[in-house]
């Protein structure tokens, strides 16, 4: 069927809804009936109604990863599935890349396979020693959006629970599975990010902000693995109880911010602002048993900046007119 634009006449209901009819011809032909769910697609100037969550335009791009390190391959492709392509031509020249932190040079394809391991719904499709074909293989259910949030906030509060309790009872098994709770919570924010760039919110606005909220929480998880993996190296063990109460903190801090999101208030943003100050007193304090214990610390600090930062914007989603 080929694309129309026809006149609908807007009908007021009340005094807070809107509405028009859909084109007989168009219902018929797609079997919509009474109580049926139809998807909505926003733009700042038009709206577009889907049938089925599946009839939207597939894209595709190709990206050229021959000059880039082994952290930026992994960017460059889990960008693009953020983004919302469905296609992704990855093209190389070299066989290797760089990892800058490990002074190695790992094979390029496998970077991709891995990378592509943790993107839902995509497959690699084809591959030889020049170019690799990422395919999204499924469909982003726009539903999907906010169950997919919730299990974001619950996982990160599960891995800040594991990785206090690990430390504490210097429980070696449990710090080692923040790193694959890392890689699933990753996943799932790549997810939630692009069905925010696929689909959006009824706003501008409330888009921007939820993707800056979701991304903040890249930071969050990666604070833990990093320093998860510090202590799993070499760590002074024990650990001070000075350095117990602070990171029993920093899981605090991720608790009130899931919280806050839950179900916001202005008191739960003074908890949370309540607990970074006493967090950073601490840390200010340098009551600790030895240098290695304040390392590991400023690389926490960066959770309760990364949640202060964001806050604002909460705070103005929470009250948008």
């Amino acid at each position: 069927m080929s694309s129309q634009i026809k006149k609908r006449k807007v009908i007021q209901i009340a005094n807070s809804t809107q509405m028009i009819s859909l084109p007989r011809p168009w219902a018929l032909s797609h079997n919509i009936k009474k109580g049926d769910e139809l998807f909505i697609e926003t733009s700042p100037d038009k709206l577009v109604v889907y049938a089925d969550s599946i009839n939207r335009e597939k894209k595709e791009i190709s990206i050229d990863v021959s000059d880039l390190d082994r952290t930026s391959l992994i960017l460059a492709v889990r960008s693009m599935y953020r983004r919302g392509f469905d296609k992704i031509i990855v093209n190389y020249s070299n066989q290797t890349t760089p990892h800058y932190r490990t002074g190695q040079n790992p094979n390029r394809l496998s970077i991709i396979v891995a990378e592509v391991n943790m993107l839902i719904g995509c497959e690699i499709v084809e591959s030889n020693e020049k170019q690799c074909i990422v395919k999204n293989m499924s469909q982003e259910d726009p539903a999907e959006l906010e169950p997919t949030i919730k299990r974001i906030f619950m996982m990160l509060s599960d891995a800040a629970h594991d990785f206090v309790t690990g430390i504490k009872k210097n429980d070696t098994p449990l710090l080692e599975s923040i790193e694959e709770k890392h890689d699933t919570i990753t996943k799932f924010i790549s997810y939630a990010l692009r069905i925010l760039n696929l689909r959006g919110l009824p706003t501008n606005f409330s888009t921007s902000v939820t993707y800056h909220l979701i991304s903040t929480q890249d930071i969050v998880i990666d604070s833990l693995k990093y320093t998860t993996k510090k202590i799993l190296l070499k760590h002074p063990s024990p650990f001070s109880k000075y350095f117990i109460k602070v990171i029993e903190l920093i899981e605090k801090n991720i608790e009130i911010f899931k919280k806050l999101f839950f179900k916001f208030s202005m008191a739960t943003v003074a908890e949370l602002n309540k607990n970074r100050d006493e967090f950073l007193k601490m840390l200010d304090d340098l009551k600790f048993k030895d240098e290695s214990e304040l390392t590991l610390l400023n690389r926490l600090e960066s959770i309760p900046l990364a949640h202060f930062n964001i806050v604002e914007s909460v705070i103005s989603l929470a009250h948008k007119s």
